[in-house]
């Protein structure tokens, strides 16, 4: 007598899954310049480190569950033609490798509007890039700042209260020189508390 045990197999050839872009518009970054030698700084300091699972989300891999998983993740300093990030340019890097990749961006070069692609492929060598761009803000020289004058005048009556009491004045205007380092802060006053 005897006896057959039998097994299923499911065979799946990867190349037929789909990728794209949870987001078509491009992934902007803005950072502080740090300054400072670099031999004695932390990596915490001198880099903004982007874990795996951050831009992994960028890419949606379908069909959902599908076993032909994206297994590599690389730099691109174009994709019209596609050309490798240049690896002697540390101001990106990317280290690791499946499921604890890290980009980091060494924030001690200031850097203007620096755009690179990511690319993430599947194991059936299905590809798509995200374009990502980031700028390192000078301490000075970054942005362009413009008061509406040389001087504000404004009057208010003695005991004047809520709107009345209001010293209205036109907005100044900033432009950048970096790339999106002449985002608006805060206006603050300065004086002697007898003027003020």
């Amino acid at each position: 007598m005897s006896k057959n045990a039998l097994m299923p197999f499911t065979i799946r050839v990867c190349g037929v899954e789909t990728m794209a872009l949870t987001n078509s518009a491009q992934q902007f970054f803005i950072f502080g310049h740090e300054t400072g030698s670099t031999s004695g700084m932390a990596d915490s300091t001198r880099y903004n480190t982007l874990a795996e699972s951050t831009f992994a989300a960028y890419f949606n891999h379908q069909p959902s569950g599908d076993p032909c998983i994206v297994n590599s993740y690389s730099l691109y300093s174009s994709i019209l033609p596609m050309t490798a990030w240049d690896v002697t340019d540390s101001r990106i890097q990317i280290t690791g490798s499946l499921g604890s990749y890290t980009i980091k961006l060494d924030k001690t070069v200031p850097t203007n509007g620096l755009t690179f692609f990511l690319k993430a492929q599947t194991m059936g060598l299905v590809s798509i890039e995200k374009q990502i761009q980031y700028s390192i803000c000078p301490r000075t020289g970054g942005a362009r700042i413009e008061s509406p004058g040389n001087q504000i005048f404004y009057s208010v009556n003695l005991g004047a209260s809520g709107t009345a009491a209001n010293a209205n004045f036109a907005p100044w205007t900033l432009q950048d020189i970096y790339t999106g380092c002449g985002a608006f802060w805060k206006y603050t006053i300065e004086g002697t508390a007898a003027n003020l």
